[in-house]
């Protein structure tokens, strides 16, 4: 007489309840540490772009003085409050001029996220520098008729 055999193949629920438990977890972790690691790369673009913003302002104004510190110029610095249109912080170059009176001679502007550069009325240089609030001019002292002094140039 054949004697019938029994085999079960396969899992039980049970099994297959751990095994989906234990697969949600691991997924779950790998979930938490992606989203981590995506939110300090995110950071460190912004972080980026703000520096890489502040480099270029810094250039500008470097290469602004660097140009028109010379004899008989001299820097003002001011800061307009425009309602409703922000504020605009203004470094201005002037000179005297063979008559006795002075004359712009360039400017240098931040107003709503644009730092623009002008050289008797013309635009010779613009940039947008979205990440920054406001760069504010200073003139601390400045030397007549050297061309010397000492600028505060700040950025926010």
């Amino acid at each position: 007489m054949t004697g019938k055999r029994s085999h079960k193949q396969g899992f039980t629920l049970i099994e297959l309840l751990v095994a989906i438990f234990l697969t949600s977890i691991v997924f779950s972790m790998a979930l938490g540490i992606y989203l981590s690691v995506s939110a300090v790369n995110s950071d460190l673009g912004a972080d980026a772009d703000v520096r890489d913003q502040l480099t270029d302002a810094q250039m500008a104004v470097t290469d602004f003085v660097r140009r028109y510190d010379a004899a008989g110029r001299t820097y003002t610095a001011d800061r307009d409050s425009i309602p409703g249109e922000g504020n605009t912080y203004t470094l201005t170059v002037t000179e005297m001029t063979e008559g006795g009176t002075t004359a712009q001679v360039a400017e240098l502007s931040f107003s709503d996220g644009t730092l623009t550069w002008t050289e008797n009325g013309t635009e010779v240089r613009a940039l947008t520098l979205e990440n920054l609030e406001g760069i504010s001019f200073e003139v601390l002292y400045t030397e007549e008729g050297s061309g010397g002094g000492l600028l505060r140039c700040t950025m926010t």
